[in-house]
């Protein structure tokens, strides 16, 4: 499934170098972090769910543009 991504913050960047926006978003904020690939189309959001089920799977460095929300890394972490 695919979903559209709906920001209600507008001072935290995208990240993606694919950003719409002009000027993109990173370039708008001071950015410390590199930007998310574009070799893909798509990035993923894991769920909680996901994320504690197939956390052996999403740590490999094969998969790219994963994006861990800070609420699923504290609950994942809280679980182990």
């Amino acid at each position: 499934m695919i979903r559209s991504a709906v920001y209600l913050r507008q001072d935290i960047p995208c990240l993606s170098s694919q950003c719409l926006l002009e000027p993109q978003c990173h370039q708008r904020v001071k950015v410390e972090s590199s930007l998310l690939s574009t070799d893909t189309p798509y990035y993923l959001i894991p769920d909680y769910s996901v994320a504690l089920r197939y956390v052996e799977l999403l740590e490999q460095e094969e998969l790219t543009n994963i994006i861990f929300t800070e609420t699923i890394l504290q609950r994942v972490r809280s679980s182990f």
